[in-house]
């Protein structure tokens, strides 16, 4: 629990991440100017655009490869307001570090130092994603040192008061159960054949003569002793061509409707009619089935118990950081202002009878 929030307060921190970082670009005057303008201050002590950009882009990079870039588009505002929040925080934290002179723990340091240079196939690549990022080892070090401080901080201020009971995990268990159940899914290889106008398709056949193929392609593969694998190699359109039209397996709703309920109607081994989705015409094979389940206790204990230690830990956090942030003097600029909180209205009274 402590070293997944200590990660994420370096990350925020530093406002600089060591993954899938760009090359560096000289900037203008112009825009040396405006990476130093204040978005926020603390007690006087200011936040820079430059900053504020650093801890959002590596927001966004949680996020990239598993949404579209038109979402992540959508998603950026309200993650640069997340990460002006957490810069704030970040610096309340370490001005309180500070004023209890709370020295980083050098095995903790090491043991962190170590932990990240693990993720890199070799120290020297390391290093080459600390240059691209503009980091050098004295500044890594000093953000691991910082974060260090702030856990100490937080353990000492902000300590959780006890460990999660078992009556405790048996309950989010039982009121919880949408969590731990597992979907049927099912694993299908499928040949598809595309047309001219079918999305995603490069191919200048028509639609008819795409559909005379995708019949020719189902006889042979429902022939005895058919190899639907190197049939797909040969005709099928896509990536999964070169996998043998493995699609690997998925549950209900990753796929377009069609062509699941083609699929789910299937047991293992069986082949599909011909299939048309926007995509042009599918045979599909299903090669596994696994039915839905509900996971056993035992098999999420450790989950839970983490999951429940570490929301108590943030709600603790939470509550220490409201007592720095009411004693604090935090001003916006213009553009940068937290969005107001709703009112909520005491209930009427009941009337007197």
């Amino acid at each position: 629990m402590k070293k997944v929030l200590l990660c994420s307060l370096i990350v925020i921190i530093g406002g600089w991440g060591i993954s899938g970082c760009g090359e560096k670009k000289e900037k203008t005057e112009g825009e040396l100017l405006e990476s130093t303008e204040m978005v926020a201050s603390v007690d006087g002590q200011i936040i820079t655009v430059s900053q504020l950009e650093g801890a959002t882009q590596n927001m966004l990079r949680q996020f990239q490869g598993q949404i579209p870039p038109e979402q992540m588009a959508q998603l950026r505002p309200s993650l640069q307001r997340q990460a002006l929040d957490s810069l704030i925080n970040m610096m309340l934290l370490l001005r309180e570090a500070q004023r209890e002179d709370i020295q980083p723990d050098p095995e903790a340091v090491e043991e962190r130092i170590s932990e990240i240079t693990a993720r890199f196939p070799s120290p020297e690549q390391f290093r080459q994603q600390l240059a691209a990022a503009g980091v050098s080892d004295d500044d890594f070090r000093r953000e691991i040192e910082q974060g260090v401080r702030i856990q100490m901080l937080i353990d000492r201020k902000a300590p959780v008061e006890s460990e999660v009971s078992e009556e405790e995990i048996e309950e989010f268990y039982r009121d919880n159960p949408e969590n731990f159940e597992v979907p049927e899914r099912v694993r299908a290889s499928h040949i598809l054949i595309g047309y001219e106008g079918a999305e995603n398709s490069t191919a200048e056949r028509s639609a008819e003569e795409a559909r005379t193929l995708a019949e020719e392609v189902l006889e042979k593969a429902k022939a005895e002793g058919a190899d639907f694998a190197a049939l797909a190699q040969e005709y099928s359109e896509g990536p999964s061509a070169e996998r043998g039209g493995d699609l690997d397996f998925f549950v209900s709703g990753q796929m377009v409707q069609p062509f699941e309920e083609a699929a789910f109607a299937l047991q293992s081994g069986e082949i599909s009619d011909i299939v048309e989705t926007q995509f042009g015409y599918h045979v599909i094979r299903v090669t596994g089935r696994e039915e839905g389940r509900e996971i056993p206790l035992e098999e999420v204990r450790e989950n839970i118990t983490a999951f429940l230690n570490n929301r108590n830990q943030q709600a603790a956090v939470n509550e220490y950081l409201g007592q720095l942030r009411s004693t604090a003097v935090i001003e916006y600029a213009a553009g940068y202002q937290p969005p107001p909180r709703p009112v909520i209205e005491p209930p009427l009274p009941e009337p007197e009878e």
